[in-house]
């Protein structure tokens, strides 16, 4: 890449984003859902599990934006990872 700069910060702002949310969602699900009157989940270790994995790629965002060039396999697998993720929520999406 010519200048990597703004490729950088824009994979160091994602993965404070994943950051954010992933720990948010986890500390204040019970209370999001109580919010909405919602039943508290069955197995939330799932919920877990899917919060501590949006850490983790949080991870891998930021060392992608340490080191572009260095890490184009973290890329690849962040593309899969968003992949997956789509399609997961189109299965399950309500008609």
């Amino acid at each position: 890449m010519n200048n990597q700069t703004p490729w950088k910060y824009i994979f160091q702002l994602k993965a404070a984003i994943n950051w954010v949310e992933s720990v948010f969602f986890l500390l204040s699900d019970q209370w999001i859902r109580e919010l909405l009157g919602e039943k508290p989940l069955v197995n939330s270790e799932y919920s877990h599990l899917f919060f501590v994995l949006v850490f983790v790629i949080g991870i891998g965002y930021w060392w992608v934006g340490q080191d572009i060039d260095r890490n184009h396999g973290i890329v690849k697998l962040g593309i899969i990872a968003q992949f997956c993720d789509l399609t997961v929520n189109l299965v399950n999406m309500p008609l």
